[in-house]
């Protein structure tokens, strides 16, 4: 009887140990799933192209930039209403914007007066200015939530290329980060603003290699194994979301942990996709897709990785 017993209780054992295991493989393949781009995550409909979305700091609208109206505008689609309004209005190109000053001003750059310049938008005023007086080509600026230090993509008048720079605000000083590149581009911060990523390329490369650096110049990590585009942080800084090319000609978006592993493929579709933005709390992405021969903005559900 008591050999019955603790045979039972072995297979009752064994039975619950494979349920486990099925259950934790379910879990995991259900985990990895992409999500669904459809047209019912579509919130621009515009006739033009709509690039580089940006969550405000409270997840409840998405700056963009578009062109739907011949140049390059700046707008902001309101999640809650539904619709957008249009920020700028110039017959220059007005360009990468991202919000600045806890989301009361927008930064963005722009060729207004002959040259790449970053400015600065007062939302409640509307009034623009340059975001700092220096002697330099930006674009492409990027913050973390310190407001006081701001990086860019400027152009070395003496080396002739685009290489990645900090500015600060309070000593207003200027500082190369970093130019052992050919271009560097697509800078990107993390929430603390301790690290930085952007796209290098070298003469005569297709491929976009990801570097990282800290906000003194020195390289953490440099990710060659496929070619990146718009790269970014998740909100909590530890997960990197990007474009590749890897496994489609049309781009899909990944993510990957911060120290390149975990790498997750996240779309799986037909559509040119770009621009991959993560929501302050996690649970939703935005990115621009194409459709026919345009870009609109989409939100769809992210699953947490």
């Amino acid at each position: 009887m008591t050999n019955r017993i603790l045979r039972c209780r072995f297979r009752l054992k064994k039975l619950f140990f494979n349920f486990l295991i099925l259950f934790s493989f379910i879990s995991v393949v259900l985990s990895a799933q992409p999500f669904v781009i459809d047209s019912g995550s579509n919130v621009t409909h515009s006739p033009g192209n709509d690039l580089f979305p940006k969550w405000s700091p409270d997840g409840k609208k998405l700056l963009y930039q578009s062109d739907r109206n011949g140049n390059r505008d700046i707008f902001i689609y309101d999640i809650q209403t539904g619709s957008s309004y249009q920020l700028t209005s110039s017959l220059s190109d007005e360009q990468h914007p991202v919000w600045f000053d806890k989301g009361r001003k927008v930064v963005f750059d722009s060729d207004r007066n002959g040259l790449e310049k970053l400015y600065v938008l007062d939302t409640a005023t509307k009034k623009i200015k340059l975001l700092f007086n220096r002697d330099i080509q930006g674009r492409e600026a990027s913050f973390g939530n310190n407001d006081n230090l701001v990086f860019f993509s400027g152009f070395d008048e003496h080396e002739k290329k685009w290489e990645i720079y900090s500015y600060e605000f309070y000593y207003r000083n200027l500082n190369k980060l970093y130019g052992n590149a050919e271009a560097c581009f697509s800078p990107a911060v993390s929430p603390k603003g301790d690290r930085i990523l952007f796209l290098i390329t070298e003469k005569g490369e297709i491929k976009s290699r990801l570097v990282m650096i800290n906000w003194y110049g020195n390289v953490l990590n440099l990710f060659d194994d496929f070619d990146f585009l718009d790269p970014a942080f998740g909100p909590d800084g530890n997960m990197i979301y990007f474009v590749s090319k890897k496994d489609n000609p049309q781009g899909e978006v990944y993510s990957m942990h911060k120290n390149g592993s975990h790498l997750e493929r996240l779309t799986d579709d037909e559509y040119v996709v770009c621009c991959p933005q993560i929501s302050p709390d996690g649970s939703k992405i935005a990115l621009s897709v194409k459709i026919g021969e345009i870009y609109d903005i989409y939100i769809a559900p992210l699953e947490e990785y």
